[in-house]
Formats: C-alpha cells, structure tokens, sequence
C-alpha cells in the first residue's frame, strides 16, 4: 500500500495526471491507481536507463564509419567546420552546427579561456537521438526524394557497415537488404518517439514493453550481437513488465 493518502497525491501530483490512472483500473481502486502510478514512473525510468544506452552505442557507430568515409577526403573529424562531407551536411548540417554551438557553451561555462573550441568528441556527445535518425528518415514526414537518394549515398558508401546484423543469415542482413536503410529508419523513428515520451514524462500505460524490449534489441543486434544482452543485463524492463499492478485486475 502506498504510504501516503490519494488526497495527499491528488494535492501535490495533481488530479489531472492521475486521473488516466483512475481510468486504468477503476475510480474505486485509488490506492491500486497510486501503486500503477509509482510502477509508471520506474518504467519511465527504466526506459530512459536503456533508451540512453541505444543513443550511446548508435552515436559511436555512426560516428566510427563517419570517420572513416570523411577521411577519404579530409580529416576524420567530420564534424569540424569546413571539412564535412556536403551529402552529411545536406541532411545534418542544422544538428552538426547546434552541436557546435552547445559544445562551445558548455565549454565556455566550464572555462575562464574563452578561445577554447570544442573538439571533435565533445561536439557528438550534443547530437541527440533525434539528430542521429535524420541520418536514416526525416522524423515524422516524408523526405523528398532529393533527400532520400542522400541518405542512399551515406548508407551505401558509409553507414551500412555500422550496421553488420551478424545474427542473420547473409543475404537478409539489414545492410545487404533493398529497403535497410528505411527499415533501420523506422525502428529507430519509433525508438525516437518513445524516448521523447519518456522525457516528457508522459504516462506509459499504453506502451506494449515486450513489443518496445524487441525493438531495442532488434536495433542493438544489428550493430554487434552482444549489444541486446549488455543493455538487458541490468535492465528492469522485464521485471516491471512483470510487475504491472494492472494484474490483479
């Protein structure tokens, strides 16, 4: 049982957010909607915890075969000013600059020399989950087909090999397959989506965990195999799915 009252929390969490609780298990059950509330905030949690592991482990993916294919042509760094490739700049210039601008702050907060500018490392580390999936599908709408034969390029020249999908049989790997790329695209705009619903604390009592737990590891697996069982192994996704109080009703 909670330990404290529904009036208590309706006063100081609010009833309006706790009001898609009520719904949930029935307006008479209100210390089972506290309880739901408490297990929704540890999956919102919990998520985050894993969701922050897949951005970690796909910006270092990207970032590795985006080094070696800037390379070809100027430096690794492919996010320094002036030396980035135009297809990369064509779909993540915006993200690229603000990663700059946010680096530089950050820099200027943590410095008394004001003539550092960040480098390379430190202007990734600002690119977001949202920024890394324009690399794979416009996020939300539909591309131009401009745009889309640009992401073909990067996919094909570069950021396929991110991708080796070494679970699967050769032949339907993710990087050989026709439509990869967009596949991979979706996965990761659905991830994105998710992720931002976590951040803004939006409740998650219509997300299907098993469905998203195979999302993630779907993404992680196509990157290296052993992703799916480190981001797992101390993740409470599986015990909250368990654990959901809506069970016993």
């Amino acid at each position: 049982m909670p330990p404290f009252s529904f009036q208590v929390a309706r006063e100081f969490i609010s009833a309006p957010r706790l009001e898609p609780y009520l719904q949930e298990v029935g307006y008479e059950n209100e210390e089972l909607a506290l309880e739901l509330y408490h297990w929704s905030t540890e999956l919102e949690g919990a998520f985050h915890a894993t969701l922050s592991f897949v951005e970690i482990t796909l910006r270092n993916a990207i970032d590795r075969e985006l080094k070696r294919w800037n390379s070809e042509v100027s430096s690794s760094e492919w996010t320094r000013h002036g030396v980035t490739r135009s297809q990369v700049r064509e779909i993540a210039g915006k993200a690229i600059k603000l990663a700059r601008d946010y680096a530089q702050k950050e820099l200027d907060r943590k410095s008394e020399n004001q003539n550092i500018t960040p480098h390379h490392n430190q202007i990734i580390a600002q690119l977001t989950f949202g920024n890394l999936t324009f690399f794979f599908k416009d996020p939300g709408k539909t591309a131009s087909k401009e745009r889309e034969n640009i992401r073909d390029e990067i996919w094909e020249k570069s950021l396929k090999n991110a991708f080796p999908d070494l679970n699967r049989a050769a032949g339907s790997r993710i990087c050989e397959i026709e439509d990869g790329r967009q596949k991979l695209g979706r996965s990761l705009e659905h991830l994105r989506r998710l992720r931002n619903r976590v951040a803004h604390h939006d409740n998650l009592l219509k997300v299907k965990i098993r469905d998203e737990i195979n999302v993630i590891n779907s993404v992680l697996s196509k990157m290296h195999p052993d992703l799916p069982g480190f981001a797992m192994y101390k993740s409470q996704l599986r015990r909250l799915r368990r654990e959901d109080p809506r069970r016993y009703i």
